[in-house]
């Protein structure tokens, strides 16, 4: 029962702040124009898109920071000074900053046709994909070295161990869970509501392993989640941008590697990881084979120009997500 009550005065905590927040930072973002312009590329690759998307044009975008900012205040103040929470804390952060600082160089050079031109090619998806696996293999290493995270089951009966070259590994698998988060923001309050059925489903096994110490975080998150759906969902008010899907992402990996349970996870978000699949495919289908495997990538976008209306994606993607949840949770009680 005191956990339970500990839960909720945390997860209301989160909500109290980020609601008080939130106003105050969707303001700033549309005065300051932090807001959605769907520019067409110079190569035409993304016209569909920008003709199903083109009505949200001027909706605030980073309001990722809805979540963040309070998460992070609460944890550094309420929170006990502990590895578990400063590992957590500061990769949230570094993934926070990647995110921010990728939107604030694309916002600040929109109108730079040269900047939008580069956008566009193979070198800049590679760069900036070096920059985020950077990250991923120094949170990597800090979890080794802090949280003494010596190996990870990857499937029953084999594991890798995880500190020395192997680091690059969990970096690389870091940086594809948060990836996988990012590209599935794209329709209102679609990833908000798989960030609380995943962060939900490793609040039971976090409770089950007797994790308690990672319990108020997540109850943090899920509190902050809850005010970012409300101005989330259809019509968005504000979408969540990098600055929020990569750091919520990585915290659902950070979860999964802390209490070894990696195929569990890949089950529990298994829509990220068909998210990315659909995005990595069609991108090596346009380079490689010249043609197209989905109308547009990703996949939610392809439903969408079959002339699935939004909410209707919303609902299945999250229908879907929920009973992946519940069989992630039965394949951890199975192994476990």
């Amino acid at each position: 029962m005191d956990t339970l009550r500990e839960f909720l005065q945390f997860g209301g905590a989160g909500f109290a702040l980020a609601a008080l927040l939130a106003p105050l930072i969707i303001s700033i973002l549309y005065n300051g124009g932090f807001v959605v312009r769907h520019v067409l590329m110079r190569t035409k690759v993304n016209e569909e898109f920008v003709k199903l998307q083109k009505h949200k044009s001027g909706t605030p975008t980073m309001g990722g920071l809805i979540v963040v900012l309070p998460f992070l205040l609460l944890a550094l103040t309420l929170l006990p000074d502990t590895p578990l929470r400063n590992v957590f804390a500061a990769g949230f952060t570094l993934f926070a900053i990647y995110g921010f600082l990728d939107e604030v160089i694309v916002k600040l050079n929109i109108q730079n046709k040269q900047f939008r031109e580069f956008q566009e090619t193979f070198l800049w998806r590679m760069g900036k994909l070096s920059v985020l696996i950077g990250v991923g293999v120094v949170v990597a290493l800090l979890m080794g070295r802090m949280l003494g995270i010596d190996s990870v089951e990857l499937l029953p009966g084999f594991s890798i161990p995880f500190t020395g070259l192997f680091s690059l590994l969990w970096g690389f698998l870091i940086v594809a869970g948060t990836y996988g988060a990012e590209i599935t923001d794209g329709l209102d309050g679609l990833v908000t509501g798989l960030f609380l059925t995943g962060y939900g489903a490793y609040g039971v096994i976090c409770l089950i392993e007797g994790r308690m110490e990672v319990l108020p975080m997540i109850a943090v998150l899920m509190g902050t989640l809850l005010v970012y759906l409300y101005f989330n969902i259809t019509p968005a008010r504000v979408f969540m941008g990098g600055v929020g899907a990569v750091p919520l992402g990585f915290g659902l990996v950070f979860l999964a590697l802390l209490t070894n349970t990696l195929l569990p996870f890949v089950v529990i978000t298994i829509v990220f990881w068909v998210e990315l699949f659909s995005s990595f495919s069609q991108i090596l289908s346009i380079r490689f084979l010249h043609r197209k495997l989905f109308r547009i990538a990703p996949i939610h976008h392809h439903f969408e120009s079959l002339g699935w209306s939004e909410p209707k994606i919303v609902m299945r993607f999250w229908l879907v997500g929920w009973v992946m949840a519940a069989v992630g949770l039965w394949l951890f009680a199975v192994m476990h």
